[in-house]
């Protein structure tokens, strides 16, 4: 079924994010990572172990890399190249399906982890935050709102009354407008 078994140590990257390839892994033994960097940010994505088809995104485009793999510990894995997966689906059509059962997976998990968000985003839609400011007559103790649809920053109590900073209302830069 495969172009080889590969061993790999913790730490080593079996896939790297932006990298574009024709080939997936079966997993024998350990587990892995599988990370998104998106602006410098690393989200974990997913833990995968034996018996788990990891990259099987391109085994059916030549899009990059949508992730990093990252081996945990020792692991070992089968290469499945793209031109492998196509001759077992023509000699044995079911031999395909643990590929597309792991699509299905990633696609089922992807559509909860967006509802979530998007349900997050909804919760989140204003929030207050309290800062000390110097201001002309002393330190000023300020309470301000943030609507994170807009953008809009409005102050709400400030502390002592009349010692406010010179601009009350504000737009915060990366929030939408």
């Amino acid at each position: 079924m495969t172009a080889g078994v590969e061993e790999y140590a913790a730490g080593d990257a079996l896939i790297r994010q932006g990298e574009t390839a024709d080939h997936a892994f079966i997993l024998e033994s350990g587990s892995v990572k599988v990370v998104s960097d998106v602006d410098g940010f690393e989200q974990t994505l997913a833990i995968a172990s034996a018996g788990e088809v990891i990259g099987e995104m391109a085994l059916f485009d030549d899009a990059p890399r949508s992730a990093s793999v990252i081996a945990l510990e020792s692991v070992r894995a089968q290469r499945v190249t793209r031109a492998r997966l196509a001759e077992l689906m023509r000699e044995d059509p079911a031999a395909s399906m643990p590929f597309l059962k792991a699509i299905l997976d990633r696609l089922r998990t992807g559509n909860v982890m967006l509802a979530t968000a998007t349900r997050t985003q909804a919760l989140v839609r204003k929030f207050r935050v309290k800062l000390s400011l110097p201001a002309a007559n002393g330190p000023s103790a300020v309470e301000v709102e943030v609507d994170t649809l807009t953008g809009a920053a409005k102050v709400i109590r400030q502390d002592p009354p009349g010692n406010a900073p010179a601009q009350a209302e504000a737009f915060v830069p990366g929030m939408r407008r």
